[in-house]
């Protein structure tokens, strides 16, 4: 019975590294998953260092370099210590290191094809981590800031004017949601806007002019507004809108200009295309909205939002 298990196991171990075991590479598909030859995006060759881990190099189809870097065992599955991205012309892309499958310390991220920087993060725990942004032009601060383990924002957050290292933005995040003041500034350094948030939903407003006198307040940004639930309005205008949902939520892009009209319309993943049709045909013929706000004037704004299924009102 033992040497029944320990064949299966042996057999199970060339069935999952069959290529490691005879070549030394692997092939592995857009999502990293070891595949078949014929279906690989890129393979991976794999060599002992002289430090005990397992380097690994990921090259395209056509040989060119894409990473490097390093992991516990030839199957890759924990990543550990440098890695390094590299551009099509060879420069690098992104660089930094792994510590027990998860990103440590410092690591940097390079505009394309330049050897400035586009982001920094810091990582002091698992998937907590410091991100700093900076200008492709000037290499300022862009916006600084963190991310707890969901990925969602947290703290404090500082904005900069562009090309400046003057504050624009101090804003404070709970698990991605704004809470407590929120302060904007002018070019000059004056308080411009101060905002009060409990739990991502704006309490109280003030707004100065670059003289600091107390002004009336009106947000930075308002997205448009339409008079009902788009959903409602759907399953109104048109009936199939309630037979799409009832396989799957569905998305909609609308173009909606300064003065309130749908110009453009985009549904995405309605299977039938006849009702697809019709749900475009239905939001363009929607009447006015009120427009995107930018500094309380009205803009062109390309609204996004999911279509999910509920009953509509009469």
């Amino acid at each position: 019975m033992k040497k029944s298990i320990c064949i299966v196991s042996i057999l199970v171990l060339f069935c999952i590294y069959p290529i490691y075991a005879q070549h030394d590479t692997l092939y592995i598909d857009q999502q990293g998953v070891y595949v078949q030859a014929s279906k690989a995006s890129f393979y991976r060759m794999v060599s002992l260092a002289n430090n005990g881990l397992f380097e690994c190099k990921d090259y395209f189809r056509n040989h060119r370099l894409k990473k490097i870097f390093h992991a516990t065992s030839a199957a890759a599955t924990v990543w550990e210590g440098p890695y390094v991205e590299l551009n099509d012309d060879s420069t690098v892309l992104v660089k930094g290191h792994y510590h027990n499958g998860f990103k440590s310390g410092e690591w940097v991220y390079y505009f394309h094809h330049s050897s400035k920087v586009e982001a920094k993060e810091v990582y002091h725990a698992a998937d907590v981590f410091e991100r700093i942004e900076y200008d492709s032009l000037t290499q300022l601060k862009v916006l600084e800031g963190s991310f707890d383990k969901f990925g969602k924002r947290t703290g404090t957050w500082k904005q900069y004017h562009p090309h400046t290292d003057s504050l624009q933005w101090i804003s404070n995040y709970v698990v991605g949601k704004k809470e407590g003041t929120q302060l904007e500034f002018y070019l000059n350094g004056q308080l411009k806007r101060m905002e009060v948030y409990l739990n991502n939903k704006l309490q109280k407003g003030t707004l100065y002019n670059e003289k600091g006198q107390k002004v009336k307040y009106y947000p930075a940004f308002s997205y448009p507004q339409y008079k009902e639930y788009i959903s409602n309005y759907l399953q109104h205008a048109t009936p199939c809108t309630a037979e799409a949902l009832k396989k799957n939520d569905f998305k909609v892009k609308l173009f909606i200009t300064k003065t309130g009209e749908v110009a453009k319309a985009y549904v995405i993943d309605v299977v039938n295309e006849v009702c697809a049709e019709r749900i475009k045909t239905a939001l363009l013929q929607m009447k006015r909205w009120k427009p995107a706000l930018w500094e309380n004037q009205p803009i062109n704004y390309t609204y996004e939002t999911t279509i999910k299924l509920y009953v509509p009102r009469e």
